[in-house]
């Protein structure tokens, strides 16, 4: 069962800024985020950089994966293909996969 969430308000989020970053410098990947809001609406988050900075390559892998279904939903829509093999990529991209070998350093 997800945890309830304290939603604080902007005005007070904007009181307390200052010392909120200097709790998240001071306990990095231990500090717990700061969810702000209106109206008991969450807007916003402050988290760590620490965490931030940990969470980048998920964040990146998000938001390519949306990028990915939307283009193969309109090649799919165009009546093209939905994949692509890993021949096609290395003849795009102009290499020969015999001229790499199976992978052992034998």
């Amino acid at each position: 069962m997800p945890k309830a969430i304290e939603v604080r308000p902007v005005i007070e989020a904007r009181t307390d800024f200052v010392s909120t970053v200097t709790r998240m410098g001071e306990q990095g990947l231990q500090a717990m985020p700061v969810i702000v809001g209106r109206r008991r609406k969450p807007e916003a988050v402050i988290i760590p950089y620490a965490l931030y900075e940990a969470l980048l390559d998920e964040i990146d892998a998000i938001v390519s994966a949306g990028e990915i279904r939307k283009r193969l939903a309109a090649t799919a829509a165009a009546g093209g293909p939905t994949h692509t093999t890993l021949e096609q990529l290395a003849a795009a991209a102009g290499v020969n996969l015999d001229d790499l070998g199976d992978g052992s350093d034998a």
